[in-house]
């Protein structure tokens, strides 16, 4: 029996997997942006992360900005734990 599903209901078909895929494909962030968050994610200044990602350090402010206004958060860290939260990085 499916956890959600209530003794004596019928069988319901598990939406996990659809919700994951569509949770991915609404995601409102670039490829370039999504490469930024994942190193963010690792706590790195803008320098490091330039030097990882290979943008000048305006450039990565940039993304961030337009990143964190895409998913509403105040710090590139919020955005880049939004990120991670809903599975796109």
């Amino acid at each position: 029996m499916h956890p959600a599903q209530q003794a004596g209901e019928p069988a319901a078909v598990c939406n996990c997997a659809m919700a994951t895929a569509l949770t991915e494909d609404e995601c409102p962030l670039t490829t370039r942006e999504l490469d930024i968050l994942r190193v963010v994610r690792s706590g790195a200044p803008i320098a490091d992360i330039a030097a990882a990602v290979h943008p000048a350090p305006g450039t990565v402010r940039n993304y961030l900005s337009t990143a964190m206004a895409k998913v509403g958060a105040a710090t590139r860290h919020a955005a880049a734990h939004h990120a991670w939260e809903q599975g796109w990085i």
